[in-house]
């Protein structure tokens, strides 16, 4: 939200961006069987700086417990938008908790980078073997983007007991593929005494001009039972734009903060220390 008020400055500009959407584990090996007990970081650094933008990131206290049918990361982050500058970094240091942290293991550790000049099908899987498992990343190249930072509060009624909740966000630019913002299969949303839900992740892009829209789609389920309801967005270049989700026995207010990116500092070169794998479909 950096340009979402005040004033704008001239290298604030609808940018190449980077969407991820998912980071999933698969193909176990070298005596590594679920479940996984999983800590330990993904990260990337765009070109606008050098600093790591966190998309997962766990103590070995609070490791998430991988299993063969949901072996996807929680992923909580960016923080912002990943500007796709030239290469786009990624970094990765997983570990697979053990009963000790001497007998930890290794899961997966490896610098590569994503190229500007990737271009998108709609979507891109992205396989990166390791030693003890293989990344699937799911992420698609946006040209000429804003970010948008989203809010959902609760305005009228109460999450019913017992319902499992998601909120996630989709394009038409991309087809089929949607970023999970919130996943609550237990039935217990995070909802804060301010009716704010406690997204895992807030930060995604759309691209500006066109046909380009950004819903926000919020749904509740339990056997036997499925309400959905979405609020539609045309992106804009700064300020805010507020709609509503409506599932009959509550009312959210989705609120999206428009920013545009900044470009300065931007560094096409890369380290000759990092070891380098270049993803160009």
């Amino acid at each position: 939200m950096r340009y979402t008020s005040g004033p704008i400055p001239e290298n604030a500009v609808p940018a190449s961006t980077l969407q991820i959407f998912s980071v999933r584990v698969t193909d176990l090996k070298d005596g590594l069987w679920w479940p996984l007990h999983v800590y330990g970081f993904v990260a990337t650094r765009g070109g606008a700086d050098h600093n790591r933008n966190f998309l997962f990131r766990r103590t070995r206290d609070n490791c998430q417990i991988l299993t063969k049918k949901d072996p996807v990361l929680l992923l909580t982050g960016p923080s912002r938008a990943v500007l796709l500058a030239g290469l786009v970094t990624f970094e990765v240091q997983l570990m697979a908790k053990s009963k000790t942290e001497l007998a930890d293991q290794v899961l997966a550790s490896k610098v590569f980078y994503f190229h500007q000049g990737s271009r998108r099908e709609d979507s891109i899987c992205t396989r990166i073997p390791y030693k003890h498992c293989t990344l699937e990343f799911a992420l698609a190249p946006l040209r000429h983007s804003v970010e948008a930072t989203v809010t959902v509060q609760l305005v009228d009624g109460s999450w019913p007991d017992g319902h499992q909740g998601q909120v996630f966000s989709c394009t038409d630019s991309i087809k089929d593929t949607k970023m999970l913002l919130l996943d609550c299969p237990d039935g217990t949303m995070p909802i804060g005494p301010d009716g704010m839900f406690e997204l895992s992740r807030r930060v995604v892009c759309t691209e500006l001009g066109g046909r380009d829209k950004l819903m926000v789609s919020v749904q509740a389920r339990r056997v036997g039972f499925l309400t959905r309801n979405q609020a539609v967005f045309e992106p804009k270049m700064s300020g805010t734009s507020v709609g509503m989700c409506d599932l009959r026995f509550c009312k959210m207010q989705v609120t999206v903060a428009w920013s545009l990116l900044s470009t300065s500092g931007t560094h096409a070169g890369v380290s000759p220390k990092l070891s380098k794998v270049v993803l160009a479909k």
